[in-house]
C-alpha cells in the first residue's frame, strides 16, 4: 500500500470512527471547533470580516464578530452533520428530514412538463443523502432523477 493511500484510509476510518458518535457529542465537538476557527481565526476569517465590512457597513466591530462567531458555530455543525451522514441509518435520517411542498414538482412531471430541482445546502449539504433513496426520493419528480453525481457509497 502507497503511502498516500494508506493516508486516506487512517482519514476515513477516523471519519467513520468520529460518524458514529451519537448527535449530542458531535455537537460538543462541533462547539468546540466554531470556539477554535473563530478564536484563532481559521478559515478565511479576513475575506468574511471584509465581505462583511462592504455588505453591512452598518454593522459595528462587536456587531460584525458576533455575525462571524455565528458563521464559524454554522460551519462546524455542518462539518459534524456531514462526518454524521456516513454511518446514519435511515430511519435516524427520516426522522431529522421533513419535505413539503412537492405536490406542484410531481404534477408538472405527471403532466409531462419540464422541471428544475433547485435548492440551497440544507437539502444538498447535510441530511441529505440521494443515493440512499431519502432526498426525498417519494417524489416521482425526484425518482427519477440522476443522483450520481452526488452518490455516497452504498451501505
Amino acid at each position: 500500500m502507497d503511502k498516500q493511500r494508506l493516508k486516506t484510509s487512517i482519514v476515513t476510518a477516523l471519519a467513520e470512527g468520529v460518524s458514529r458518535l451519537p448527535m449530542p457529542v458531535l455537537y460538543g465537538i462541533s462547539s468546540g471547533l466554531s470556539a477554535l476557527m473563530s478564536r484563532f481565526r481559521i478559515y478565511r476569517y479576513k475575506v468574511i470580516e471584509d465581505n462583511l465590512r462592504k455588505a453591512m457597513p452598518e454593522l459595528s466591530d462587536r456587531e460584525r464578530k458576533k455575525v462571524i462567531k455565528r458563521y464559524y458555530g454554522h460551519l462546524a455543525d455542518s462539518i459534524v452533520e456531514t462526518l454524521k451522514l456516513l454511518s446514519i441509518s435511515d430511519k435516524e435520517l427520516k426522522e431529522k428530514v421533513e419535505f413539503h411542498g412537492f405536490e406542484q414538482l410531481d404534477a408538472d412531471v405527471a403532466a409531462g412538463r419540464p422541471v428544475s430541482f433547485i435548492s440551497d445546502t440544507t437539502v444538498t449539504g447535510s441530511w441529505c443523502r440521494p443515493s440512499h433513496g431519502y432526498c426525498p426520493r417519494s417524489s416521482p419528480a425526484l425518482k427519477s432523477t440522476d443522483h450520481s453525481a452526488t452518490a455516497h457509497r452504498a451501505k
